[in-house]
């Protein structure tokens, strides 16, 4: 890209002139002649459609930095989510593939990209799978412990069984121990 001019007349446009001109290239995608035309019926500035398509380049360029820099917000959003807790993550990724299908859905001139929304689904899904392991290993060691307990009490009951104890005070110990 050629460096622009320093009496730049698009760069001394008033924002909201700024604004609906942006409006015409990006959202209406109207060509640089038809935005030229526009620019002088409504607005009395003349400029070349040369003119305009480096605008619009200067345009793509910060609105594809701003788009980065609030992905980088909510991809930090995403980690400090995550750090806190696996439930709150899956929250937040959920929110971002909704987000993410929203924007593209809304933005005119760029094509809806359904496999970054699959990408994000998948992975989703496979944290959604990652959390029933967790969960159903937590409960295999809450089994093998209460197993282990069974067992220890087991052990001590057939201890008491086969000592040499009166009946009353064999009772007695079972019922310690079975409690």
């Amino acid at each position: 890209m050629k460096k622009k001019r320093a009496d730049s007349v698009l760069d001394k446009l008033p924002p909201n002139q700024r604004a609906t001109l942006e409006g015409w290239l990006f959202t209406d995608n109207l060509s640089y002649t038809d935005a030229a035309k526009k620019l002088w019926e409504d607005f009395s500035v003349r400029v070349s459609p040369s003119s305009l398509s480096s605008f619009w380049q200067e345009c793509s360029q910060r609105r594809l930095l701003d788009r980065i820099a609030a992905s980088g917000v909510k991809v930090n959003d995403a980690v400090g989510q995550f750090r806190k807790s696996q439930a709150q993550t899956l929250e937040a990724l959920e929110g971002m593939v909704g987000t993410i299908a929203f924007e593209k859905s809304m933005e005119a001139g760029e094509e809806f990209d359904p496999k970054t929304i699959a990408n994000f689904t998948s992975l989703i899904i496979e944290i959604k799978k990652l959390a029933i392991k967790e969960a159903e290993l937590s409960l295999d060691q809450r089994r093998v412990i209460l197993l282990e307990k069974k067992a220890a009490a087991f052990d001590q009951a057939k201890a008491v069984i086969e000592a040499q104890l009166s009946p009353e005070e064999q009772r007695k110990r079972l019922k310690e121990i079975l409690k």
